[in-house]
């Protein structure tokens, strides 16, 4: 068969075909595939549809571990003991809460800067806050501009390890360009397995004619037969049944972003059943029991409603969440989540 791209038709040449991972690799998947996209495609939607979906999910990326650059969470509660003058610094109080900066390997630290100068008779106090990365350059400045300033004058406390953290972070998925990208990985995998691409109607009207949803969350019943407890695993899964004329795939992202894609509702081709699923924290393959029901009727239904089923979400991610271990001893979790189920999510 001569390979075209899913995505605009264009024949695939060694030059122009590119590879496309099945699971994009910032959110930690692994394997990649060819004949699928071809180059300016696959940057195209690389950045208007993965892009976003990839930002989405950053932070829990980063909580999982397997994000590239660090990011801010929202906010960061003081625990510890109290300092020595037996007072919590004001940037710590409950009322004043400042936010943090986590990277992938676990390291936390305050990201807010806070400087205060307190001029009196008899002393000045000066109460700086600072990221500890940033320290040394804050203490150098800090004394060309106060050149009276002593050693001995100078005390730090290392805040952060004092206690625990609150943070607050957000891991939604919804509107038609993250839509877009998640179906896109089901068909990148049922292409990878042979499927021809002009066999999967219904996804190459969403993603090439911008024609109706073909993507729903889907929770319950949970697909995932052998589904390890906390373990935040990524899945993409195709089964095809030419007697019933269906082609469906399934995505989930880091165990609880969860959807079903309609590939087909008029598939002639080979049966199909197919899963790609990986750790993203270790990097190993995991070897999932996928048994996916879901009529035709049910997922049109689901698409053109258009809900996040808000509890089976929150139950899903709290579970992925409370089994990491980058929260420091004491730490506690908030989430913060926001959501419209009037409207169709991936529309």
């Amino acid at each position: 068969m001569t390979k075209r791209c899913a995505i605009c038709d264009e024949l695939l040449t060694e030059k122009n075909n590119h590879r496309e991972h099945v699971i994009p690799e910032a959110l930690g998947g692994r394997r990649a595939i060819h004949g699928f996209i071809c180059r300016p495609c696959n940057n195209r939607t690389g950045t208007k549809w993965d892009a976003p979906l990839i930002e989405a999910l950053h932070q829990l990326a980063v909580l999982v571990g397997v994000a590239k650059r660090p990011t801010l969470f929202g906010r960061a509660r003081y625990e510890g003991d109290l300092p020595s003058d037996g007072e919590i610094p004001e940037e710590f109080r409950e009322d004043n809460l400042g936010r943090v900066r986590k990277s992938p390997d676990g390291k936390t630290e305050t990201a807010d800067y806070h400087f205060s100068h307190k001029k009196g008779p008899q002393e000045n106090r000066i109460h700086m806050t600072v990221p500890p990365s940033k320290l040394k350059k804050e203490l150098r400045q800090l004394r060309k501009k106060y050149p009276q300033i002593r050693d001995e004058d100078v005390t730090i406390r290392d805040i952060a390890e004092k206690g625990g953290n609150w943070i607050g972070f957000t891991a939604f998925v919804s509107g038609r360009d993250m839509g877009r990208a998640l179906a896109k990985m089901a068909v990148a995998l049922a292409v990878g397995s042979g499927v021809n691409p002009k066999d999967c109607e219904k996804s190459e009207e969403y993603l090439k004619k911008d024609g109706k949803p073909c993507v729903a969350y889907f929770y319950d019943p949970d697909p995932v037969r052998n589904r390890v407890e906390g373990m935040p695993v990524h899945v993409v899964h195709v089964q095809g049944d030419p007697n019933r004329g269906q082609l469906i795939g399934y995505v989930e992202l880091f165990g609880c972003v969860r959807v079903i894609v309609c590939l087909s509702s008029n598939y002639g081709g080979e049966p199909i059943h197919c899963s790609y699923a990986i750790n993203p924290r270790s990097g190993n393959t995991e070897n999932v029991e996928i048994d996916l029901h879901c009529s035709p009727e049910r997922i049109d239904e689901m698409c053109e409603r258009g809900e996040l089923p808000l509890s089976s979400y929150l139950n899903a991610l709290t579970r992925i969440v409370a089994a990491l271990e980058t929260f420091e001893p004491g730490g506690a979790i908030q989430l913060e989540l926001g959501w419209d189920s009037k409207t169709g999510i991936f529309r």
